[in-house]
């Protein structure tokens, strides 16, 4: 019997578990946490976007930048083979990762399950590492 591989990330490591699932040459388990569909809608709508030099990247920078970051769109590939066995884990208050880029996900890899935490980016990291671990371990079963 073939072991049963899985992955699992945070925020940034969920969108890189995403992408790793949905390109893997074989059947991948998956558990993105906190994740985005891709680094375009964090960088230039999250709370990390008053962080950029907007200026530096003239008047069509956020446009710009928006553009380049969307080539690591995990919607750009098929929903991995075991898409509904991924559980997906999302903060309601999440300044940082907005709620449909990781909604994006969940709609773009049918069956799949969603699970929302009423809790922020940090908070939910900090906080709800048990409803995190269940949905790891869901996503395993």
């Amino acid at each position: 019997e073939a072991p049963i591989l899985g992955v699992a990330g945070y925020s940034m490591g969920g969108s890189l578990a995403a992408m790793v699932a949905a390109t893997a040459p074989l059947p991948v388990r998956a558990a993105p946490l906190a994740a985005s569909y891709s680094p375009a809608p964090v960088f230039v709508h999250g709370a990390i976007s008053g962080a950029i030099a907007w200026d530096a990247l003239g008047p069509d920078g956020p446009d710009k930048l928006f553009q380049v970051l969307a080539t690591a769109d995990v919607r750009d590939f098929p929903a991995p083979p075991l898409a509904d066995r991924a559980v997906l884990v999302g903060a309601e208050s999440d300044g940082y990762v907005p709620r449909d880029a990781t909604e994006a996900i969940h709609h773009h890899w049918h069956g799949s399950e969603m699970r929302w935490v009423d809790a922020g980016h940090a908070t939910l990291l900090l906080r709800g590492k048990d409803l995190l671990a269940e949905a790891i371990a869901d996503a395993m079963v």
